[in-house]
């Protein structure tokens, strides 16, 4: 069975495109990553409850918050930060 060049031209192309989407995808993850931190907030109950405690810490701190907050146990909740 032979394969025309012409036919599996459209899929190597798109395999090539499809590498450098993921390989930046991944550059720009982990430069935003690296530029990321968490910074204790106390509890957060909710996504509400975050969008209005995690501006505020962010300010303290003189970051700005990138919309993520997670509680680490039952009492403790962190935002994540990046620098401004």
């Amino acid at each position: 069975m032979t394969t025309n060049f012409s036919q599996s031209m459209p899929k190597i192309i798109l395999l090539v495109l499809s590498t450098i989407a993921i390989g930046n995808a991944a550059i720009f993850v982990a430069a935003t990553q690296a530029n990321a931190e968490d910074i204790k907030t106390g509890p957060i109950f909710s996504n509400k409850d975050a969008k209005k405690k995690c501006p505020l810490v962010a300010k303290k701190v003189n970051r700005k918050w990138n919309g993520q907050w997670t509680t680490i146990n039952s009492k403790q909740s962190v935002c994540g930060m990046t620098k401004k």
